[in-house]
C-alpha cells in the first residue's frame, strides 16, 4: 500500500482513512481510493475487488502504514 501513497497529493497522517473508501456487500468487497488525494476533487477508483469478502468482517487494519 505505501506504493499507493507516495507523491505530494496524499501527504496526511493518516493516508488509509483520508483517502480510502471501503464498499461492498457480502459477497464483494471494493477498496477505492481518491486518485486526487488532496485536491479539489473526491473522485475515486476502485483499488481492488475482493470476491468473496464480506465487507462487514473487513478492516483496514494493517494498511494504514503508508510510510
Amino acid at each position: 500500500m505505501s506504493q499507493v501513497f507516495r507523491g505530494r497529493r496524499f501527504r496526511s497522517n493518516d493516508p488509509v482513512s483520508d483517502f480510502v473508501e471501503i464498499q461492498g456487500s457480502s459477497r464483494r468487497t471494493v477498496i477505492r481510493i481518491d486518485i486526487d488525494g488532496v485536491g479539489e476533487s473526491r473522485e475515486l477508483r476502485s483499488l481492488a475487488i475482493l470476491k468473496g469478502v464480506d465487507v462487514n468482517t473487513f478492516t483496514l487494519d494493517g494498511l494504514s502504514d503508508a510510510s
